[in-house]
């Protein structure tokens, strides 16, 4: 072949892997970084083969209602929770096939929530969110014509002309979304969420009407039991709690009613708020999402269950080291996220840190917190804290020394509590709260001035 032919078709080579690289870059920095199916799918791929025991799909339900942390910290179960917001039955089926490829899981747990969406076709962001994250692949092109009519089909697959515009608003999170980014297989798909803003009437006795599936949600259910028995691999089926409960029961109840074809179990939370000890409304965050302490609550009640498939507790093994990672930041963000002292010293001392408290006027506490606060307080000037030196001063505000080193300031005054996490050595919370009545105070806003230097 003439010379000058091949260094031409050499340079047509080089220039178009140079353009798809570039594209493939553009595209995986442009892209929306929401954990409701995108990043979630995509830090799926950064996970070790073969170590995810406990594969949890579904609707956002899956990603709030199941608390990973628990099923790793109490049990040993490394699980992974592979879900989209409001995601299709579809959409979980395809969400299996691509996990499939690289692990081997000894339980799928389905959320169920899906059985009741009588739509042909999700929303538009919801199409984008269920497919966006998955690498391209046959699969991929499968998910997306199952999930929207045709004329989205080359949108969603090429994903550039969907968020092309998101240059304008691009900031530092968008450039840690790389494969090559450390850390990436620390994230499990679990979200942590305090509060309690939703009553929730337990204890009714709901229909046992049966209510048909629109069909492709009754198509891609089948679909995925049929799956998991080709590979051998345990399903279970479940409905987590919602504050309500009754509209949707006969889906529900036919969703069960499939699965029992199947011979796969099918457990209806909502009709089991004794075995979960779920049966006030401290534990409903919005009328279909639990808090953290509901999503424990169901955890262990959910771990119960899996002890019956010989799962292997795999807490100290190094290999899944990312599990402890990861459960080390959940607790930390939730710790963050909590409004309440009561609350807050719970949470201290379930997680095994240690309180350091700069003191304030004693006169701005309750009696019924002075005597709370007597059971936790570690230093109030200065002293030791894992072999390092703590100190606290307050000095036009608050300011707390490691070993002579400042780690927070802040200009307010008054009571000040930092939560120290031993097995980290690092302070992973600060807080000051207000007295809102004689037995409730709350946590204020307090910015570490260090953060802004």
């Amino acid at each position: 072949m003439n010379s000058r032919y091949l260094k031409r078709m050499l340079n047509i080579v080089l220039f178009l892997c140079l353009s798809v690289s570039l594209f493939w870059l553009g595209n995986r920095t442009l892209i929306m970084k929401r954990e409701d199916g995108i990043v979630t799918m995509q830090n799926f791929y950064a996970q070790e083969d073969n170590t995810v025991d406990v594969l949890i799909l579904g609707s956002s339900h899956a990603g709030t209602n199941i608390d990973l942390e628990t099923l790793w910290n109490e049990y040993g179960y490394s699980a992974y929770a592979l879900w989209g917001s409001s995601q299709p039955f579809w959409n979980s089926y395809h969400f299996l096939t691509e996990a499939l490829k690289t692990q081997q899981p000894g339980v799928v747990v389905l959320d169920l929530y899906a059985a009741s969406f009588p739509e042909e076709y999700a929303d538009e962001a919801r199409q984008v969110t269920n497919t966006a994250g998955m690498k391209l692949s046959l699969n991929k092109l499968q998910a997306i014509m199952a999930t929207a009519p045709n004329e989205r089909w080359a949108d969603l697959l090429l994903g550039m002309p969907v968020w092309h515009s998101r240059y304008r608003e691009l900031d530092a999170d968008d450039f840690a979304h790389y494969p090559w980014t450390e850390g990436l297989e620390d994230f499990k798909g679990g979200s942590t969420r305090y509060g309690s803003y939703w009553a929730v009437e337990t204890g009714r006795e709901l229909s046992r009407e049966i209510t048909p599936m629109q069909a492709r949600e009754e198509e891609y259910l089948r679909k995925i039991m049929e799956l998991c028995q080709r590979r051998q691999i345990p399903l279970v089926l479940v409905v987590t709690p919602t504050a309500e409960r009754e509209a949707e029961q006969g889906y529900y109840n036919a969703a069960c009613a499939a699965a029992a074809e199947y011979d796969v179990p099918c457990y209806n939370l909502n009709t089991m708020d004794t075995e979960t000890g779920i049966a006030t409304d401290d534990y409903s965050i919005d009328n279909s999402h639990l808090n953290t302490q509901g999503a424990r609550r169901v955890s262990r009640w959910l771990a119960g269950k899996l002890q019956a498939y010989g799962l292997a507790d795999h807490r100290g093994d190094a290999r899944y080291a990312s599990w402890d990672r990861f459960s080390t930041a959940s607790n930390h963000l939730y710790l963050s996220q909590i409004t309440e002292l009561k609350d807050w010293l719970a949470e201290i001392s379930r997680d095994g840190y240690t309180l350091v408290v700069c003191p304030g006027d004693i006169a701005d506490m309750t009696e019924d917190v002075r005597e709370r606060m007597s059971q936790y307080v570690y230093v109030t000037v200065e002293g030791e804290l894992n072999g390092k030196i703590v100190s606290v001063s307050q000095n036009d505000g608050n300011v707390l020394y490691l070993n002579g080193d400042e780690v927070f300031r802040t200009r307010e005054e008054g009571w000040f509590f930092a939560a120290y996490d031993p097995a980290v050595g690092e302070f992973v919370d600060y807080a000051m709260f207000e007295s809102v009545n004689d037995s409730w105070m709350r946590r204020k806003e307090v910015l570490n001035l260090l953060d802004f230097q």
